[in-house]
This record gives structure tokens, sequence and C-alpha cells, in this order.
């Protein structure tokens, strides 16, 4: 059903990268405790600062328990993921607790990338872009944008995003637009990205000519996660499975009439599609910005959670989870980090279906339905 970023580098043929490619492929179907490739795909937190306060925002719950790291992500966390560049196939630079482009290193971690001509995108709420953002975006050969926004709704959208102004966001994306047009040859593709909450759902057919009067590719749907407990009323979760099918036929006719590729989440819990979705043991690594190096990159500390799949259903209960670390890269090689002793008992344990662990044993987002 979904849209899967997957555009070819305009530096052409790598290599090193096929052939990593070729081993994962070779080696899925058998699911090898060890690995005998590289991640195929990196996500680098690059930023831990950022330009607004959205208040069902994981910052927020990280906030309020004095657990941001203040400062920007450093150099260093690039520079040591040199060993694996090679065979890298796409890195997403992600602001995780931030905004991307609020760390001045940004461009040149991307630069790094470049060398290694692999395929780069990152994630953006598009409040701070200006003209020299916008052309960087396009001059250092960056391959996909992802922008949040989740309303076509001014005043939605500023409740959503504490501190956004819906007209400058809006206006920023339609000069990307524009300026997209004096670079016909770049390999670049740009999107949004919406999150359901249960006060923006029946909004989502309207959004897809929203996005396609603004320039987008493609359209990412994606369910709120809910951080805090007051939250757990917002959640899509607790919407009537048959009034989410209907508004999933809506959007799917309106993106079918304009040409718009999306990405909709499942809705109902199918054993078999996790089997066929969830890679993320076999497939990347998510790098946080103190060096962590997780296997998924909803868990990247131990927090409670509301939502989790048992008995082949979404049911809503409060749990703490564990994280998904497999090492960190200040103290560890990295080569030596993706066949760790800890990866290495998280893939045994997905793949047998034996003492699966907390958070794998009841996570939602393996079915796809995030």
């Amino acid at each position: 059903m979904g849209y899967r970023e997957g555009s070819r580098n305009k530096f052409g043929f790598r290599p090193s990268a096929a052939l990593n490619i070729l081993k994962f492929m070779a080696q899925r179907p058998f699911n090898p405790v060890k690995l005998f490739y590289k991640p195929i795909t990196l996500m680098i937190e690059v930023s831990t600062v950022c330009n607004l306060k959205c208040p069902t925002c994981e910052r927020e719950m990280f906030r309020k328990q004095g657990l941001i790291p203040k400062g920007q992500v450093g150099i260093s966390n690039m520079e040591r993921l040199r060993p694996i560049l090679p065979s890298v196939h796409s890195i997403y630079f992600v602001g995780g607790l931030g905004e991307p482009v609020l760390n001045p290193l940004f461009w040149e971690m991307n630069r790094i990338a470049k060398e290694y001509k692999i395929i780069t995108g990152y994630f953006s709420n598009a409040g701070l872009w200006d003209e020299n953002i916008i052309r960087k975006t396009f001059e250092e050969g960056v391959n996909s944008v992802l922008v949040s926004v989740d309303s076509q709704d001014p005043h939605k959208y500023e409740e959503f995003k504490e501190g956004a102004k819906f007209n400058v966001t809006i206006n920023n994306i339609k000069f990307l637009s524009t300026i997209r047009k004096e670079y016909p040859n770049a390999n670049f593709k740009f999107g949004l990205n919406y999150i359901q909450r249960a006060d923006n759902f029946e909004d989502m057919p309207d959004y897809i000519g929203f996005a396609k009067d603004l320039g987008a590719d493609y359209c990412f749907f994606t369910g709120l996660i809910v951080h805090e407990e007051e939250h757990i009323k917002k959640s899509p979760y607790l919407i009537d499975p048959e009034k989410r099918k209907t508004i999933y036929e809506k959007v799917k006719e309106k993106a079918r009439a304009c040409g718009m590729t999306i990405r909709l989440p499942e809705i109902d819990v199918n054993q078999k599609l996790y089997e066929k979705t969830c890679t993320s043991a076999w497939r990347c690594l998510y790098i946080f910005e103190n060096g962590d190096a997780c296997l998924c990159p909803f868990f990247r500390t131990s927090r409670d959670f509301y939502f989790h799949v048992e008995d082949n259903k979404v049911v809503q209960y409060k749990r703490h989870m564990n994280d998904t670390v497999i090492g960190n890269i200040n103290s560890m090689d990295i080569r030596d980090i993706w066949n760790s002793e800890k990866a290495r008992m998280v893939r045994k344990a997905i793949k047998s279906g034996i003492n699966v662990p907390n958070p794998c044993d009841t996570c939602y987002y393996k079915y796809d339905l995030h």
C-alpha cells in the first residue's frame, strides 16, 4: 500500500552499495542472526534543538523529564560511520528532538554522505527555511525532503505546532516548489507528512488536493504516537475501524484522481504483513545525538507506551517499554555494533517468536499500523 522512497542517485551506479543490497535480499528470506552485509539505510539524528513546541511531540515528554540534550550533533557522529558508508544505500537526516537546518554542521554531514554518492533526505517543519536553505537543498544534492504539515486548516495547524505560523510555512513550501524548477536535472522528491489524530482524521481526503497544489510528489499519513497519558484521547487508534476504512478509501480515490503517491498505515493487524515488513533489525540502523545506535527509531530510550498489539488487535494500556540500543558509536566500532550480542539476541528472538523481548513483543509498528 505504502510509498517507499527509493529514487536512483544521480551520481550513478555504486557497486559496493548494489552488492550490499544483493546480499541483504539473498539472506533476508532466512533472517540470519549474524549478518554478512552492512546496513542498507541509516537514519541519523542531526539536532536536538527545535524552533517549535508541539504539545504531542516526544520532545515534550523528554523536556518535562529534563532529558533533552542541550547542543547540536557534532560532525564526529558522521565520521564514526565512515567504515560502512561505502555500502550504505540511503541516509535520512532527521531532527529527532529538533530541526535539522538549525544545526550549522548539517550540510557538512550531507557532504560526507555525498562523498560516497549516497542517496540522502531530510525531515523538516519548514518554518525556518529561506532562499539560502532551499537552494542549498538542491546544490548539495539532497534527494528528498519530507515536511511535517498536520493540517491544511491554519487554526488546527498552529494549535498542533505551537510556535509555528501557517502562512510562513506554506509560503516556504511554495518557494521550494518554485526554486525546484531551476534545477530540472535534480534527482529530487518532495513530500508532506500528515500525522493522523482524532481531531484531524476526517480532513484527510481534502489534504490530497492541498498537497498537490503545494507541488508535493507524495504524502505520508502516519498515526499520532502517544507519548503522554493526557494525549490518549487524540489517538487515531480509538476511531472505529470501519470509519477509518471509509476515510482511507476517500483518500485513495482523491490520490488516484490527481496522481498523488500516498502512504497509508494498515488498520487491521496482519501477521503475514509483519513477517514481510518488519525488516528493521535486518536493514536499518538509527543513530542518535549521544551516539546510541538503535534497531528501532521509536524506542531510543526506555519509556511508558500506551498502545500495543495483543491477540491480533490493538489494545490500550500503560506499559513501560525498553529501549532498542545495541551499542554506542563513541565506544564501539560501527561494524561491531551491527552484529553486537544484543543485536543478534533480538534477531534470534524475532525470528523464532520465542522470548521476544520488550518492546518488540507488543510493538504495533511492526504491523505497519503507524
